[in-house]
């Protein structure tokens, strides 16, 4: 009788020590993502802070003056006709267009 009793206490202490483990364990993940998270929404501030500063050094009218002064040939990054499939490529990349 002792020992059935004896038995599933140290069972009962067991089960809670795991019990308790696996919680610490879950705290700790739950801390690291959160840290993780704090760090992307960090790196996401500098990136978008470093693209303002690099739109404001560009300063689109005296890059446009450059390019005309030495007369280089640019192409525009994006089709200038909407009805250009080129477009939709991302909507249906199964369609193969023949240039």
């Amino acid at each position: 009788m002792y020992a059935r009793i004896l038995a599933i206490i140290l069972f009962s202490a067991v089960l809670g020590v795991a019990v308790l483990g696996f919680r610490q364990r879950r705290l700790e993940t739950m801390h690291e993502m959160t840290r993780l998270h704090q760090r992307v929404d960090d790196m996401r501030r500098e990136m978008w802070r470093l693209q303002g500063r690099i739109a404001e050094d560009c300063q689109p009218a005296r890059l446009r003056e450059a390019i005309q002064a030495i007369g280089l040939e640019l192409e525009p990054m994006t089709p200038l006709d909407p009805s250009d499939r080129r477009l939709h490529m991302i909507d249906a990349p199964e369609v193969a267009i023949a240039d």
